[in-house]
C-alpha cells in the first residue's frame, strides 16, 4: 500500500504517476491506465481545491475477482453538502464543467463516495485487470 499526501499541486501529478506505474506493473493496458489515472487526477484535485489537502492511497488487489487496484482519496475538508447533486452531470460549486465526479464513476469499474459536512470526503475507485 502506498500513501501520497496531497499538499501541493505537484503532489497530484505524483499520485497520477504512481497510479499509472502500479497499473503498468500489474499488466493493465495503456488505455485503462489513462482512464484510472484521469479519475485519480480528478479526485486528488478535488481534495486539493476544496479541502486544501488530502491523501491518495493506492492498494493492489487480488482474490476472487482477480488482480486489481484500489485508490482511496480522502480529505478532511468541508465535505459535500449535497452528494446527490454533486453526482449529476453539470453540477459544480467551483465554477467548473461539473463532470468530475460523474466522469470518475464512469471511468472506474467500481466507485463509492461518502461525505460528511465539516468532516470531509472519502472516495474509492477500483479497476480490475480482467475487465
Amino acid at each position: 500500500m502506498i500513501s501520497i499526501a496531497i499538499i501541493e499541486e505537484e503532489h497530484i501529478a505524483n499520485a497520477v504517476s504512481v497510479t499509472r506505474q502500479n497499473m503498468a506493473d500489474e499488466g493493465f493496458g495503456v488505455i485503462r491506465q489513462s482512464m484510472i489515472s484521469t479519475a485519480v487526477s480528478e479526485l486528488a484535485t478535488n481534495a486539493y481545491v476544496h479541502a486544501g489537502h488530502g491523501t491518495v492511497t493506492i492498494a493492489l488487489l487480488g482474490g476472487d475477482k482477480g488482480k486489481g487496484i484500489e485508490i482511496t482519496v480522502e480529505d478532511h475538508g468541508p465535505g459535500i453538502a449535497n452528494l446527490e447533486m454533486a453526482m449529476k452531470e453539470g453540477y459544480s460549486t467551483a465554477g467548473s464543467l461539473g463532470v468530475g465526479l460523474p466522469g470518475t464513476k464512469r471511468l472506474s469499474d467500481e466507485f463509492s463516495i461518502r461525505s460528511t459536512v465539516d468532516e470531509g470526503t472519502v472516495a474509492v475507485i477500483r479497476a480490475w485487470l480482467d475487465r
